[in-house]
């Protein structure tokens, strides 16, 4: 999806939203932000890396809350007292993966950037999270790679579902199907 703010760059003026961040902000097409929230109750996850800060409960779901300076491979990772976050819709649109959260050092806040004033700063070391460091509207930002993002949350989900977690899915989520009795006409 931030694939989309580059494209959309080229056509002229875009909406995004920039996450505060340690170092550089983080800024990410508007259409991929569901809700900025302040998450309370992160559950922590056992085992979970470093930039996994734990679930938190938004509309009725679990969903991931990522540090992406962690996940960045920057070992920082805030405090969690008023924790704010940029609820994410999936870039790939997935079942497995619907939603997850960034979390921000601070209140996110809209910007309309015009195309000529993206421009990617030469040389910048980016992480295995951002596609690039740009310079937006005069301000540096990290322009994440939002699809990395989340197939590095959903495979390191997965690996550490519980059994309580599957027989979830497999009985609660999962509708239809066969139901019973050996199917067919036999003859």
């Amino acid at each position: 999806m931030t694939e989309a703010l580059l494209d959309a760059a080229s056509i002229g003026e875009i909406v995004a939203m920039l996450l505060p961040a340690r170092g550089r902000n983080i800024l990410v097409p508007n259409v991929s932000v569901a809700e900025i929230v302040r998450l309370e109750g992160v559950r922590q996850v056992e085992q979970a890396p470093g930039w996994l800060r734990g679930l938190a409960t938004w509309r009725g779901q679990q969903i991931p809350v990522i540090s992406f300076e962690a996940i960045n491979d920057d070992p920082f990772v805030a405090k969690d007292s008023d924790l704010k976050a940029a609820v994410l819709n999936s870039a790939a649109a997935s079942d497995q993966l619907p939603f997850y959260a960034l979390a921000s050092l601070g209140t996110p806040r809209m910007m309309r950037v015009a195309a000529d004033e993206i421009v990617q700063c030469q040389g910048a070391a980016t992480g295995p999270a951002e596609l690039m460091v740009a310079n937006a509207s005069g301000e540096e930002v990290s322009i994440p790679n939002l699809s990395w993002i989340e197939a590095v949350s959903y495979t390191h989900l997965r690996a550490h579902e519980t059994s309580d977690d599957i027989s979830y899915a497999v009985f609660c989520l999962k509708r239809g199907g066969g139901g019973g009795g050996g199917g067919g006409g036999g003859g």
